[in-house]
């Protein structure tokens, strides 16, 4: 993993120098950053979560009701209750849990499962850094079928499998979100995490969800990382017509070429709050399931409060609907930077 990927970890935890400043006033990237761009042109948010002491946080504590939930020292699969219906996480604790270590929740994909993101390079980081991952498992939908009011799957399409709820945008009604909520809740009871240290991250269905749990609960996640996914401003991202391909390497290159989305719906699968956490958005410009263009369009929604990265097929050959290359060391390195106040 190498010792310059240790030190950008090591952030998260402990203080150390903010990132350099350009001399025409611009934020260079953190160490373990691609090259990429803001949804905007302008310097990304520099962020005060490398320089600042962790803590218990001040984020508000939560009222979700529950039970089951997080056994201090006991790692795996764990057990939660929500309106009846049960839930379950794969939990992974560092073999050093220091106080108030930061969380972070991931999303996996449509049919996907708990386990998904939570790949070597993620794990290793979250050692290395003292950090805790939670991977939740999504329900079966409409027994596999689209929901009305679900942007990333039209309804009545089949052969979905798990998905999560993008339909319902009420945080005190949306069961997903309520799940979330309570995992957060339960981390900070039993670990008591950094609550201005919490991050959420996805891939695909959960690289969307991502962003919508960002949007849902801004008072509770500090910064997410997006893969594959974004957010739409046509009804559907998947109506035909919609599975644009590109070849340039930036949003704005991409906008340029035929076939690159036009609709200018509202936002979906929500329009950005008053508040948004800052966000990483990585995607491979050949994607043939979910089109680039949802990444970019969800970063020019988010202006300078989003770190775009775009992936190039190998000369040749096909990236196509996949992990872009290093995400999660890139996403640990961009969650080093933020913490909930930013």
């Amino acid at each position: 993993m190498g010792n310059l990927h240790c030190v950008v970890l090591a952030s998260l935890l402990v203080g150390c120098s903010s990132s350099a400043v350009n001399p025409d006033g611009g934020i260079t990237p953190p160490p373990g950053l691609p090259s990429g761009t803001t949804g905007d042109g302008r310097a990304l948010a520099e962020g005060t979560g490398a320089t600042t002491p962790r803590s218990a946080g001040s984020a508000p504590a939560d009222n979700v009701a529950f039970t089951g939930g997080f056994t201090a020292g006991t790692p795996g699969t764990v057990s939660f209750t929500l309106g009846g219906a049960a839930r379950s996480v794969e939990l992974y604790l560092p073999a050093t849990l220091p106080t108030n270590p930061p969380l972070i929740i991931t999303f996996h994909g449509t049919g996907g499962g708990s386990f998904d993101l939570l790949d070597d390079g993620l794990v290793a980081g979250a050692e290395d850094a003292g950090i805790i991952l939670v991977g939740p498992q999504a329900l079966m939908r409409n027994g596999g079928m689209g929901e009305t009011g679900d942007p990333d799957h039209y309804p009545g399409s089949d052969g979905w499998g798990t998905s999560w709820n993008l339909g319902d945008k009420n945080r005190d009604t949306n069961n997903d979100i309520q799940f979330v909520r309570a995992i957060i809740q339960s981390a900070r009871t039993t670990f008591n995490i950094d609550t201005d240290r919490v991050y959420v991250m996805g891939f695909s269905n959960g690289a969307f969800f991502s962003y919508f749990v960002a949007a849902m609960l801004p008072d509770r996640i500090a910064a997410f990382s997006e893969n594959a996914g974004g957010a739409i401003r046509c009804m559907n991202r998947g109506l035909p017509g919609e599975q644009f391909k590109g070849t340039a390497t930036t949003c704005g290159g991409l906008a340029m070429q035929t076939g690159f989305p036009t609709c200018m719906e509202e936002l979906k699968p929500l329009p950005v709050p008053a508040r948004i956490p800052l966000g990483y958005l990585a995607h491979g410009i050949d994607d043939d399931a979910v089109s680039v263009a949802w990444s970019c369009t969800l970063g020019t929604a988010l202006g300078n409060r989003a770190w775009v990265f775009l992936q190039a097929p190998p000369t040749g050959g096909s990236f196509g609907h996949d992990i872009t290359t290093d995400y999660s060391a890139r996403s640990l390195a961009f969650f080093a930077r933020y913490r909930r106040q930013d």
